[in-house]
């Protein structure tokens, strides 16, 4: 062992099945770039919105170049959060002050900022 205690391989373990995205048991070339955007931090801003293009484009499913509320819930399932319609409703009224019933690839990254921002600084 490398001095990793069980949370930290559990955390580990979680983060690999989540990357996962197609469910094959490996992480394949873009299962691992957004595996790494994900978990480095990056200075550049223009990388950091390619990455969140990129995540978009992963979890929009049917192709349609919007995330429904559904798709949007899946992600947060993936990550292990459990979020209602109506909370994940109010996450982008907070962000865009209408209601939206889905995000375009552009809103998604504003999206992404405005949590981001709202978190602060975690890492």
């Amino acid at each position: 062992s490398m001095g990793f205690g069980d949370e930290d391989r559990e955390f580990a373990d979680q983060l690999l099945r989540w990357a996962d995205a197609d469910g094959s048991g490996e992480i394949d070339k873009d299962e691992f770039n957004i595996l790494m955007a994900l978990t480095l931090k990056k200075p550049d801003q223009d990388e950091q919105e390619e990455d969140m293009r990129a995540f978009f484009r992963k979890f929009d499913e049917d192709g349609n170049g919007t995330l429904s509320m559904e798709e949007l819930s899946q992600i947060f399932v993936k990550l292990g959060v459990s979020l209602s319609p109506q909370d994940l409703g109010n996450l982008m009224y907070e962000c865009f002050r209408v209601k939206k019933t889905e995000l375009g690839v552009d809103d998604f990254v504003r999206w992404v900022q405005h949590i981001e921002s709202q978190m602060g600084e975690h890492k």
